[in-house]
């Protein structure tokens, strides 16, 4: 078979990256749920959550989900789903069917050495340490009043991503979501913003550790080189959060990754950013302070946009984030 973009086989990896999936479909799904208890192979991957699983049923069916890194059964019909007759009937649906949105995976390697003989762990941590210290330092540094557009467009050289409508409509009935998403060409940085209803959501703790697992299931080989409590400058004040840096090998290509935590009064506020690290240690430097900079910039512009229809204003933001529980890095 033939896979079109975003979708790509996962039958070239091992058992234990399937096996991470399986196991997170089966620790998402609630009795009546119309998957539970049925045994599942994972076959295919797509946008961010999205994941293609054969239902070893004898039926020849096909289920396309769209995982919610719960770390407990989801309230019914979560995890949303398309089941089909066949994975030739799935395929015949246009450009491929997608119900979720997010990161786009590719097949991962083990990290690399670096050319001392070190893993990039080791010689990672002094460029973690000045990374969470550089968001901190650039979040108190910003002084002049943050701009009001809510996600506008364009933020310096990243540019808006457009989502379909099936993406926004999976992202409101899954914990009444709203994403946003912005790409720069510069070391290929990807940023993307999730606003969840934090009536729906588990502790902050808890949201940031399953964020991880995701991580981790989606990349194996993952290595977190340091995390703590750091501040963004979103609209009207630096509000602290909790920020982690990790870094994977994939496709020959060393990658950086940000994820970061906070909450406003009625939302938990989720940014994750990928970049590719050069190979030289002074553009790797440099690619860091970029990807560091488009974090800030980004969250200069998280507000909550209006209700009303598109093509109506952006109302400004009605809350300020409040700062998080401080954590031992």
């Amino acid at each position: 078979m033939i896979w079109l973009e975003p979708w790509w086989s996962t039958e070239h990896r091992d058992d234990a990256y399937r096996n991470g999936f399986h196991q997170q479909l089966r620790r998402e799904l609630a009795p009546g749920h119309i998957l539970y208890g049925l045994p599942v192979r994972l076959i295919a991957r797509g946008n961010g959550d999205d994941a293609l699983f054969a239902l070893r049923d004898g039926s020849g069916r096909v289920a396309q989900v769209h995982l919610t890194w719960a770390g407990a059964p989801e309230r019914l019909p979560w995890p949303s789903m398309a089941v089909y007759a066949s994975l030739d009937a799935w395929a015949e649906q246009p450009c491929f069917p997608s119900i979720g949105s997010g990161w786009q995976s590719r097949p991962v390697r083990r990290p690399r050495r670096d050319r001392a003989g070190g893993t990039m762990k080791q010689w990672s941590g002094a460029i973690a340490l000045w990374a969470l210290a550089g968001v901190a330092q650039a979040a108190a540094a910003a002084a002049e009043p943050a701009p009001s557009a809510c996600f506008p467009a364009r933020i310096g050289d990243l540019q808006a991503q457009t989502y379909p409508p099936e993406v926004h409509d999976a992202m409101r009935r899954q914990r009444a979501g709203k994403v946003f998403g912005y790409n720069a060409p510069a070391y290929r940085t990807a940023v993307t913003v999730y606003l969840l209803d934090k009536a729906q959501a588990d502790s902050l703790e808890q949201e940031f550790l399953a964020a991880e697992s995701q991580i981790a299931a989606i990349h194996p080989g993952t290595e977190s080189t340091k995390r703590g409590p750091v501040p963004l400058p979103f609209p009207g004040r630096p509000s602290e959060g909790k920020l982690a840096h990790y870094l994977w090998t994939e496709d020959g290509d060393d990658i950086g990754s940000l994820l970061w935590l906070g909450e406003t009064a009625d939302r938990l506020v989720k940014i994750r950013l990928s970049y590719v690290r050069p190979k030289p240690d002074d553009q790797t430097a440099a690619a860091m302070r970029h990807a560091l900079a488009a974090l800030r910039d980004v969250a200069r512009h998280v507000c909550e946009p209006g209700q009303t229809e598109a093509g109506d204003g952006l109302k400004k933001p009605s809350v300020r984030l409040q700062p998080l529980p401080r954590a031992t890095p």
